[in-house]
């Protein structure tokens, strides 16, 4: 019993000495156990301060204060004299982060989306912050369809506090559409609807396309594409009350319902104008295409706004503001629209700058520009300036932007951002042609020669039919005003047998000068002249067509060239256009020098069109003619200036030039018409954007317009177009330019064709 209540009073003294230390005048506070966070930073989260008295509810709210920052795992006081000391056990750090098995979102996202949840190397670690962590990721995941990720998250101790997760990730496959339905609809079919979307349940085309993979991106995309469709049709208070998604039990299957709310159509009942308008009423009026009892249409309201917009633009207002105002009449549901015009000030361009041309110089972008500095910013003419930009053979792409100046209220600067291909190599190369065989080349070839912008070239090749070897240098802007001037020397020895044509030998040399004038900013127009020469070389057997011209005309050949020719380039840019129009229509003139001279004559068209046609796929259309005849004591084109067909670039499917008239020996002589033509859809390559694959259609043939009767009654089954079905794919390679590959049926050869499945053009340089 005695030891008992000695027990007790030890007790009591116990707790009556502690509960008196905390009641005294800290002079002192130390911190114990700190080792990422300063003393000073943890002093400012306490309550109290050196020189205050600490008694127990002191203490309990110290402690508090400490554990509500997150920083600290335990917390406990103890005294020293007149020294508080806090001993704490800081949180630990994160210290690295790992993530594997993530191919569809990047690690570089997927670091970002923890970042912006304070998970991040060098933020404090919290055990519920893993539940966190696999939320988040998992959403990300399921935005992308793939609903039946996983995410696995383990970590490990490293030192100084540290720890390092470890966050694996199985991505699974994406969850398909099993069916899409619209519920609410009367005025228009769930055909019609369902046309608007990209989603779509599984096609023929599905394993390309990837539309039936749910995206919650991709739905968000379609169902404002839905309510702009109703809203172009006249349906003003089109609602879409809901999208629901809903999952199969397996997780492998999306079923998507659209619920809407169609409401009434409404129709244009005029509008007006108003504001500041700066054009007359009469030519803001032509850029409206609204009429009172037309179908009340979006579009139609956003075109308006655009081409005035760019009116005012052209001006200088490059601010300028077009506000519609409706005003809606439920009663007979219609609306008239008042165009409010705010023009605001006019702008001036003060500077514009390049960046990304590390291999050009200014001046050489500079000269493309139509918008110059000091004058009046004009929309249409930034606009162009891109475009001209894009044009040149070096410029692979040009983002444009405007800055406002700081401090000035009407002016801007204008930077466009370039990124160019090489601008030129020494090259020696080797490949192989399925129409000259073995290639071997050496050139340098510089398209933007010294970051001038002009182009210079040196080349000399050898193949089995070939051997040339040429100088060229053209200046494109030879004047300010933008004409370009070109010269040219060149040397050739030519084999025609080797090139499936006639058994023939030509030699030719010369060298011409050229000018480009332009005269809009797609057209210009060509002239030049030169001296050309032609020595002629045939076999000791030749076709009777060939030993005529020979006993007539002799074998060698000096003559002046004149050459004339228009070219429009509509094309969106120079490698692998995607849009525009191109034309190109060149006449070259034989002009006798002396007794011994060709005289003739050859025109050329040859025209390309692209057009995208839906999302990436785009239509590409090409065609070409040509015709040539000789003129005074020359009755025909020389035979070795004939047009020639068949292979790529002509009609594929067909051996290469073997298309047309044949002599008497039964080989290719070509004819002095042409006429060639493709139709095409180029579809996305999913394997790099340098590669350009295409479906194609070719037709085409040549002809002797001097054939006798009996030679056309000979050949009657080769007078009509030859066509051909294939797939063509281009490589934009770094080095060798574009490479060509084609697989081609010939639809309608005759007998006495040679057709071809597969050609291609492969070479690689070094």
């Amino acid at each position: 019993m005695k030891k008992n209540r000695i027990v007790t009073l030890i007790l009591l003294l116990f707790v009556f000495t502690q509960v008196m230390a905390f009641d005294f005048v800290a002079n002192r506070i130390v911190f114990v156990g700190l080792h990422h966070i300063p003393a000073s930073t943890a002093l400012n989260y306490l309550p109290v301060k050196p020189g205050d008295r600490i008694t127990n509810s002191v203490s309990d709210n110290i402690i508090q204060s400490l554990y509500k920052t997150g920083f600290f795992e335990n917390v406990s006081l103890s005294r020293q004299g007149n020294t508080l000391i806090i001993t704490v056990q800081e949180q630990p750090t994160i210290g690295k982060i790992t993530l594997s098995g993530n191919k569809v979102i990047k690690s570089n996202e997927l670091l970002s989306v923890l970042r912006k949840m304070h998970i991040a190397e060098g933020y404090e670690y919290n055990k519920s912050s893993l539940k966190e962590i696999k939320s988040a990721l998992l959403s990300q995941y399921y935005a992308h369809g793939k609903y039946n990720a996983r995410v696995q998250i383990t970590t490990q101790a490293l030192q100084n506090n540290r720890v390092q997760i470890n966050i694996v990730i199985s991505e699974g496959v994406v969850s398909t559409i099993k069916q899409i339905q619209i519920i609410g609809n009367h005025h228009f079919s769930e055909r019609t609807l369902l046309g608007q979307f990209q989603l779509s349940t599984p096609g023929i085309f599905s394993w390309y396309t990837h539309d039936d993979e749910y995206s919650s991106e991709k739905l968000g995309a379609d169902l404002e594409n839905l309510q702009n469709f109703y809203l172009n049709h006249g349906y003003l208070k089109i609602k879409i009350d809901s999208a629901q998604v809903s999952l199969s039990p397996d997780r492998k299957h999306v079923y998507i319902v659209v619920q809407i709310t169609e409401g009434p159509q409404y129709h244009f009942s005029g509008y007006t104008l108003s504001g500041k308008l700066i054009l007359p009423k009469q030519k803001l009026s032509s850029f409206v295409d609204i009429k009172p009892g037309d179908i009340y249409s979006k579009q139609a309201l956003v075109d308006a706004e655009k081409n005035m917009g760019l009116a005012l633009g052209d001006l200088g207002y490059a601010n300028a503001q077009i506000v519609p105002h409706p005003q809606v009449d439920e009663k007979n549901h219609t609306v008239f629209i008042n165009f409010e015009v705010k023009p605001g000030r006019r702008v001036y361009v003060r500077q514009i700058t390049f960046t990304g041309n590390t291999h050009t110089d200014d001046f050489a972008m500079r000269r493309a520009l139509t918008q110059m500095e000091g004058e009046l910013a004009s929309t249409r003419q930034l606009r162009n300036s891109k475009q001209q930009l894009m044009q040149m053979p070096f410029i692979k792409q040009v983002e444009m932007t405007t800055k406002p100046v700081s401090g000035q209220t009407n002016e801007e600067d204008v930077n466009y951002n370039v990124t160019t291909y090489p601008g030129g190599e020494i090259q020696a190369g080797v490949g192989y042609s399925d129409t000259d065989g073995f290639l071997i080349n050496a050139s340098l070839t510089q398209q933007n020669f010294y970051g001038t912008g002009n182009q210079f070239s040196i080349n000399a090749s050898r193949s089995n039919s070939t051997l040339n070897a040429g100088v060229s240098y053209y200046n494109p802007y030879y004047t300010t005003w933008g004409v370009g001037r070109g010269f040219n020397l060149y040397a050739s020895h030519f084999n025609a047998s080797k090139q499936n044509i006639a058994d023939y030998g030509l030699d030719n040399y010369g060298g011409t000068m050229t000018y480009s004038i332009p005269f809009t900013l797609h057209d210009s127009f060509q002239v030049g002249m030169g001296l050309d020469y032609d020595g002629l070389h045939l076999s000791d057997d030749p076709s009777t067509v060939m030993s005529d011209f020979e006993n007539k005309h002799g074998k060698n050949f000096t003559q002046l060239m004149l050459n004339a020719g228009w070219t429009h380039n509509g094309l969106n840019r120079s490698v692998f256009p995607t849009l525009g129009l191109y034309q190109n229509f060149t006449a070259a003139f034989a002009v006798p020098v002396g007794t011994r001279s060709l005289e003739y004559y050859t025109g050329d068209y040859n025209v390309r069109y692209f057009h995208p046609i839906y999302h990436s796929f785009v239509f590409a259309g090409r065609a070409e003619v040509g015709y040539g005849d000789g003129y005074g004591r020359y009755n025909n084109l020389p035979f070795f200036k004939n047009f020639y067909a068949g292979g790529m670039g002509s009609v594929a499917g067909y051996v290469a030039n073997t298309i047309g008239p044949q002599d008497n020996q039964g080989n290719s002589i070509g004819g002095n018409l042409l006429v060639t033509g493709r139709l095409g859809i180029i579809f996305p390559n999913p394997l790099s954007r340098m590669l350009r694959t295409q479906v194609f259609v070719d037709g085409g043939n040549v002809y002797n317009t001097h054939a006798t009767k009996a030679e056309n009654d000979a050949n009657k089954d080769r007078s009509g177009l030859r066509y051909s079905a294939g797939l063509e794919v281009d490589w934009l390679t770094p080095f060798a330019g574009i490479l060509k590959f084609s697989v081609a049926q010939a639809i309608n050869p005759s007998s006495q064709d040679d057709t071809t499945l597969f050609q291609f053009n492969i070479g690689t340089s070094f």
